[in-house]
Parts: C-alpha cells; structure tokens; sequence
C-alpha cells in the first residue's frame, strides 16, 4: 500500500511518495474495504535464530539426546571464537555442531579449533589435520581420544567460504534474509554502496534468540550507518557522512519557527570500541580521548560502544569520529516549515541550509551548513511539517568537503555557500595549512 500526497490539478505522477506499508488483513464487505497495514520494518520484530537441530531442517546425522531442541546457531561473516554444541558421541570422542551449511552460501570454513578444559579454563589448540575431522558437513568429529566432552568444551573460528571478510551493507542484506524478507523488497545496490564505502569486516555467530532488530541495531552502530525502508518500500542503506550533498536546501522564508536550544547533556573526551568477540576471552577494546576536552569541560564523560566490528583499525577509526562528532555540545533546532520540501524526507537525511541568524560559531550565519533531521512529524491535516534539526552535534562549523573532482576553485572566486563548504588549502584565507596538507593524509572529516 502506497500513500501518496499531492492536489487537484496535479497528475498523479506528480504526486509525492509519503511511505510504503505492507497488507496483512483486509476485510471486504458490501460498503467498505477495511485493511490493517504494518510498518516494513516490523519484519525485524523476531527472534534470530529460529530454528533447532531437531526441527528437520537440518539433515545431519542423529544428535546427542537433549541436542535436538537446541537452536541452530547463524554465521555471518567471519568469527573468531565460538563454542560449538556436542552432537553426539562415541565412547571417548565427540561430534560437534557447527553450523548448517545449507543456509550460507558454498558453506563454513573453520579455520581454527581450541579445547577448553572446564575445570582449569586451560586452552590447546587442536591440530586441524591430526585432531579434528572436517570432511562431515555441519558436524566436526574430534578424532583425538584425549579431548573427551567430558572434559572438554570446544570453541572454533569460523568464516563463510564466499565471504570470508563482510562488510556491513552484507551483514545487512544477510539478517534481512534470515527474517523472511523476499529480494525484490530489498535495494541492492544501496547496500553494495555501503560495502564500497565502508569495507571494514564484520562479523557474528548467534547462538541464542537475540531480537533482529537489537542485532541490526549494533551493526548501524558499528558503521554509523542506517537501515530503513524508503518511500518505494525497499529496505535500503546509508551511511552517516556529513560531506554528502544535502539532500534539501532551505532557507529563512522556509521556516515558520525556528526555535534554538541547547543539549545539556556531557560533550564525550573519551570513546571505547569494544571488537573482535570472542565467546571464551571476551571482547577486544581500543579507544580514542582527547585531555584538552576532560579538563576544558565540566560536564566531560566518557562511552563505550559495542561493535560487530573484527579487526582494530576501523574499530580505532569509529571511536575517533564518535568523540569528534561528540567533543562539542550540540545544539538542536524545534522548526516549522513553511513549505513541503522535507515532506518526502526522513529522520537521517542532511539539509543544506541558509539562514542570516544560525548557531555557527565563526561567522553566526549557515551559508549552506549541514544540519541532520533527527526528528520529523508530517500531518496531512494543513498539511504541514515538523520536526528537529541536529547541528552534526556542533560540528557544523567544523566540517568541511575537499573540492570536487574536477573543480580548480580560488577563494577569491568562491560563493558565500563554497566558502563554508570547502576546505581551501592554497591562499592567505586557507583553513587548512598547506605543509599540513603535504605531510599528511588529509580526510577533513571522513
């Protein structure tokens, strides 16, 4: 079901997508079609994972007795250490689950296996070629007698044959999957787009029911991304990037109210990522933090983040942006606007906007400043929008976009809008210093 806003006169291909919601009830009579829509996004409102070993769905060999309501635990990517459940047995041996490798595309690699001695948490890593049997899909018989269930736990890592190392816009499309989500509801393009831009690994193995929309929420925050279904009614991908052209531009006859105010919540000097689960030792943690914050500020604190992330350097690259776009208290705008620009838009987007008064530090106007819709309420009713406005948590006055391709742009020819865009680099009103720009990797801010 698709809504759409536009008026009389306008065609109907002029008319402007508000959302897409699925049918799952109607009910028709003589006078009146009632239907019952759900939100897309409620296909994430389950339990990952589903299945057992003894539902039928998996059709290896028979279990140890207790094995078969376990769950069937999920792989997606690559892990590093997960504790595998005993199958079944012989007399000094066993046989343990690892995952059906008819769910994941050309199957598992296991490329790691450690023995954990439950009464001294000692750890011996087990000979892949020696030790362990590997040819049994979904099963990893341990053929060295001296490693007995009865003694030993065993934890193995493990990574899809295709895609040994995933990025995010794949985990994505793979949870989707596992919901039930049909590929012609899914933009794959978008996520292909994201795994262009973010190319980090990531990775998860699930082995008790966690909610989809709880794990799909530590993957956004692992990328600083976002998932959502657009107005076609396709689940699609972004990442947050404030350099990205603004998806609207508006200005002061755009507004009805402007109303400035100030988060009093504490600016971060300290941010930690935690990485590389592991089901045995735990988490990795590494972080970024900044003195000059702590002590400049009274209402300094620091967070940690929980991440699907597996090696450091992107989990060192997400806590130095959180603390960046999180040192500076931010300042949030309650607006209404006058017109319908952002009637098609959605909480996340980027607006350009230009306003003779804005909360800009340096020059205390928005010459074409990016300011982030973190809140936006439509009513047909008028119809009129509303809604919040987040200055990128007081960096708006911080960030600045390289010039584009092809653009041999001077200050001195520069618009008002370019001049707070751009980072210029070469003249007497540089903002960047040229033996900076020489010396070092120069991202502005992504």
């Amino acid at each position: 079901m698709i809504f759409k806003l536009g008026g009389a006169g306008l065609l109907a291909s002029d008319f402007a997508t508000i959302c897409t919601m699925r049918i799952n009830r109607m009910d028709v009579n003589d006078e009146v079609a009632t239907l019952q829509l759900e939100s897309m996004g409620s296909i994430l409102n389950r339990s990952i994972p589903t299945k057992t070993w003894g539902d039928g769905s998996f059709t290896g060999q028979v279990a140890e007795p207790g094995a078969l309501s376990l769950v069937q635990p999920w792989l997606i990517g690559e892990v590093s250490s997960c504790k595998l459940t005993l199958g079944n047995r012989d007399i000094l041996n066993g046989k343990y689950y690892t995952v059906d490798p008819s769910v994941i595309p050309a199957g598992v690699n296991i490329t790691a296996m450690t023995a954990v001695d439950r009464a001294t948490n000692v750890q011996t890593a087990l000979n892949l070629i020696s030790d362990v049997s590997l040819g049994v899909a979904g099963f990893t018989p341990i053929v060295n007698g001296a490693f007995s269930p009865d003694t030993y736990d065993m934890y193995a890592a493990m990574s899809e044959v295709l895609a040994p190392v995933r990025a995010c816009g794949s985990f994505a499309m793979r949870l989707l999957f596992l919901c039930g989500e049909d590929a012609a509801n899914i933009d794959t393009a978008a996520f292909t787009a994201a795994d262009a831009a973010n190319p980090a690994s990531v990775g998860v193995y699930l082995d008790t029911p966690q909610l989809a929309a709880d794990v799909m929420r530590k993957l956004e925050q692992s990328c600083l991304g976002q998932v959502y279904v657009g107005a076609d009614g396709r689940w699609t991908m972004r990442l947050f990037d404030p350099s990205l052209p603004a998806n609207g531009s508006l200005s002061d006859s755009d507004f009805v109210t402007w109303n400035p105010t100030q988060d009093l919540a504490a600016v971060l000097n300290e941010v930690r990522v935690q990485y590389r689960e592991d089901a045995f030792i735990g988490a990795l943690e590494t972080g970024s933090s900044d003195d000059a914050i702590l002590y400049g500020s009274e209402t300094s604190d620091s967070h940690r983040v929980s991440a699907y992330l597996r090696t450091e350097d992107p989990a060192v690259w997400l806590a130095g942006h959180l603390r960046f776009l999180s040192g500076v208290p931010a300042s949030y705008i309650q607006f209404e606007e006058r017109g319908l620009t952002l009637m098609a838009a959605s909480v996340g987007d980027l607006i350009g906007l230009t306003r003779a008064r804005a909360p800009i530090a340096r020059t205390g106007t928005a010459e074409g400043q990016l300011f982030e819709i973190v809140r936006l309420e439509k009513s047909l009713d008028g119809p009129r929008v509303t809604g919040v406005l987040n200055d990128l948590n007081g960096q708006a006055d911080h960030i600045a976009r390289c010039l584009d391709t092809g653009v041999d742009l001077d200050w001195s020819a520069a618009t008002a809008a370019q001049k707070a865009l751009y980072g210029f680099c070469g003249d007497a009103n540089r903002y960047i210093d040229p033996a900076d720009a020489q010396t070092k990797d120069l991202k502005v801010v992504w």
